[in-house]
């Protein structure tokens, strides 16, 4: 998960922007006096305070966290869907996607000797604790022994598993997990903070 945001940070702080890690935010309020942000976070123990003409709450699966830590939260804009991979030794020549028993895509990604298979779908509330249960590593071992049974996969052959959430933009009308919109979405709050909702 953290691959997928180093170019962005990369690329911010190319352009001038300050980039911390492993600071969360622990509060933000709009100065509509001063007409600029004042954003609390904690660094190495202790709080800092920033200040921001604009602020993006980019946050991923932490996105309705950090709405309620600035007091804007009502209801949830996202809905949390986790999904789970897994790693077998390479036994393709390319990557592939596949339809699984259940109907749902699944993919074998094919990469530096090794196969990942994934996903599933479940819901998940609390993205910082979050693995692949032994449920969805059954399932995805039975999805890729459907197209490759010669392989006689079994729980011995998985390198390693990993799990991540799926920030979904919430939809008006309830959905199963593999139905709702992949597409993102953007939300203003009446104080002027952009969430960014989506995968």
């Amino acid at each position: 998960k953290a691959m997928c945001g180093l170019p962005v940070a990369y690329a911010a702080a190319k352009s001038g922007a300050k980039v911390f890690e492993r600071a969360p935010v622990q509060g933000y309020f709009y100065d509509a006096a001063r007409q600029i942000y004042e954003i609390k976070v904690k660094m190495d123990g202790r709080e800092a305070v920033f200040l921001a003409r604009k602020l993006v709450n980019a946050s991923g699966p932490w996105v309705d966290r950090v709405r309620e830590c600035g007091g804007e939260k009502t209801e949830d804009l996202i809905v949390p869907v986790a999904g789970a991979h897994l790693e077998l030794k390479q036994f393709l020549g390319t990557s592939v996607i596949l339809q699984a028993e259940d109907e749902r895509l699944f993919f074998v990604i094919c990469h530096g000797g090794h196969c990942r298979v994934g996903t599933t779908e479940r819901m998940h509330k609390d993205p910082d604790h979050l693995d692949a249960t032994e449920e969805e590593i059954a399932y995805l071992l039975r999805q890729v022994s459907r197209y490759f049974p010669s392989m006689n996969f079994t729980k011995a052959d998985v390198l390693g598993t990993d799990a991540g959430i799926r920030p979904l933009a919430r939809q008006r009308k309830s959905k199963s997990a593999h139905e709702i919109s992949r597409e993102h979405e953007i939300k203003i709050s009446p104080s002027g903070v952009i969430h960014v909702l989506g995968v």
